[in-house]
């Protein structure tokens, strides 16, 4: 079956359509990504800020325990 002249191009814009959202697509979602890991390294300094001296003490006497 031979495709009109209208489908090829309407398949022809379909694929630009898709190109076009990538391309607009692909920054957002680095930016995105790129968020999602400085939040994720931001919460593991949380988590350190959050632990009480006494961990810290604790973790001390393990370690001195190993030397």
């Amino acid at each position: 079956m031979k495709e009109t002249r209208q489908q090829r191009v309407g398949r022809q814009s379909q694929l630009a359509g898709g190109d076009v959202l990538l391309a607009l697509a692909w920054p957002l979602l680095s930016i995105i990504m790129g968020a999602e890991r400085a939040l994720g390294r931001r919460k593991w300094q949380v988590r350190s800020a959050l632990r009480s001296p006494q961990d810290d003490m604790a973790q001390g006497a393990k370690l001195a325990s190993y030397s």
